[in-house]
């Protein structure tokens, strides 16, 4: 059966569908729906929501508005085509905090104190902090860094030497090796001697699995517009948890067309299964893309990676 349901002034939302149902809600903000398969129209200047989790099948994504999802409600095969408009993935950042292990550690600072000294000059703090149950956890003789190095006076291993007083600077990303697996349920920072400016203050925090002779990055903390003590050499003064989440599922196959666009909010990952000529917009995320993915459209924000 097909069927066009049009909502009401309110909701400003069509769905075209083979079977589905839709119940619109009086807010207008976000929807009720069972979609399993189907056209998703959503206005230019409009932002809905589905509410729960969506069915297995193909979505195509219609209108100039944008789609909000979450990871979390795409369980199970599906494709989305993003013809027109924008698709928004958000990380789910309201259950527990949640302990992680790894042995790869990655941190991609995208935003530093704004009008302040030296702002937009790079990112710089004096030592990365992991903790376990409130306790510090301390890094393994074998821990390493494959960051970019600024200096070495300033390189990425200062960022996790034990010495409050030597500074990690503008080795961006910051990624880690501990030789070993690591467990952990919180992480903080310390700022180094000079420039609030270069303070972090927002940032995507990552833990990596090789798979394959490759590191697959999985987000395990976002965080946006904290504003770190202005006094140096100084603990942030809060411990940030870990809670996994923020994957885009390998079995959800997503095509950007030339007029799409795909909002990935706190993702992180190789995004084997994008592909299309349009726009990726990376908010507070990093992206990998393989060789041979077939994306070739543009990416703007966040870190990210073309393998070859």
């Amino acid at each position: 059966m097909n069927a066009i349901l049009r909502g009401g002034a309110e909701d400003g939302i069509i769905f075209s569908m083979k079977t589905s149902a839709f119940f619109a809600t009086a807010a207008a903000a976000a929807v009720s729906l069972s979609l399993c398969g189907g056209t998703v129209f959503v206005p230019a200047g409009e932002t809905k929501r589905p509410v729960g989790t969506i069915s297995d099948g193909a979505i195509v994504k219609e209108g100039a508005g944008t789609l909000d999802l979450s990871a979390a409600a795409l369980e199970g095969k599906k494709a989305i085509v993003i013809r027109e408009g924008a698709v928004r993935f958000a990380m789910e950042r309201s259950g527990e905090p949640k302990a992680v292990k790894t042995r790869h550690l990655r941190w991609t600072i995208t935003g530093t104190r704004p009008n302040a000294e030296y702002s937009g000059s790079g990112p710089q703090f004096s030592e990365f902090r992991l903790f376990y149950k409130g306790e510090p956890v301390k890094f393994p003789a074998t821990t390493r860094s494959t960051s970019p190095k600024h200096s070495d006076v300033e390189g990425a291993d200062k960022g996790f030497d034990g010495n409050l007083h030597t500074k990690c600077y503008k080795s961006a990303p910051f990624v880690l090796d501990f030789g070993t697996e690591v467990a952990f349920d919180a992480y903080s920072y310390a700022t180094a001697n000079d420039a609030i400016g270069r303070d972090p203050r927002d940032w995507v925090l990552e833990i990596g699995e090789r798979r394959n002779g490759k590191i697959v990055w999985r987000v395990a903390g976002v965080e946006r517009g904290f504003e770190a003590p202005t006094k140096r050499f100084a603990e942030a003064g809060k411990k940030f948890p870990t809670s996994l989440g923020g994957t885009i599922p390998l079995d959800c196959q997503i095509e950007v067309c030339g007029k799409g666009r795909l909002i990935l909010d706190g993702i992180g990952g190789r995004l084997e299964n994008v592909k299309g000529s349009g726009l990726v917009e990376l908010v507070n995320s990093s992206a990998t893309f393989p060789a041979g993915s077939g994306f070739a459209g543009s990416v703007i924000g966040g870190a990210v990676t073309f393998e070859k």
